[in-house]
């Protein structure tokens, strides 16, 4: 008899449940519920404490549990991956109001520091932002974020990240608004 998959996390995919979260999910946290079943993903990540695993080949910057669900897991995708990401620069001082601070947004935000930069995401479970900036961009404190977009098309979805920072900032709350259709293909 064929073995059954099962989830990662060891509950029965047929669980309907088990799938709530995802019907306002944004794409990134449906494709980690696809990547986190895969068994090479699987195997990947539990030997990912031997030096030299790189979950690159996977998309990810860093190796996320593949025990996490959606709304608990952040995976960090790669900017050529995920082309939602802003990249940011620590800009000149700013005026009141316009200094941001990633530490006061919480248990949303997840800072990675890599050598070759700092990653942040921002993730309220069902809906994620990326920021991308230099080595002290974020982890140096409050900071004047300049903004940095190229191009026409290529501007687009930073363009689409930086209103949704922008929002965020005014509401410390990820505005739905700026979600709708993400699961027909709108957005990250």
């Amino acid at each position: 008899m064929p073995v059954q998959a099962r989830p990662a996390s060891g509950r029965d995919w047929r669980n309907a449940a088990a799938y709530a979260p995802l019907l306002d999910a944004d794409r990134s946290l449906v494709a980690w519920e696809w990547l986190r079943r895969d068994a090479r993903y699987i195997e990947a990540a539990a030997a990912s404490r031997r030096p030299g695993r790189s979950a690159a080949p996977f998309g990810l910057v860093q190796f996320e549990a593949a025990e996490l669900t959606v709304p608990d897991a952040r995976p960090l995708w790669i900017s050529d991956v995920h082309p939602y990401v802003l990249h940011v620069s620590r800009g000149a001082d700013a005026g009141v109001g316009d200094v941001f601070e990633f530490a006061d947004f919480g248990a949303i935000a997840t800072l990675v520091t890599r050598e070759g930069g700092e990653h942040l995401l921002l993730c309220d479970g069902v809906r994620t932002m990326r920021l991308d900036g230099q080595p002290g961009t974020f982890g140096e404190g409050p900071v004047c974020l300049r903004y940095m977009l190229q191009g026409l098309a290529a501007a687009e979805r930073p363009l689409l990240t930086l209103q949704r920072l922008l929002a965020l900032g005014r509401s410390k709350s990820f505005p739905r608004s700026l979600w709708r259709g993400v699961a027909r293909g709108a957005g990250s």
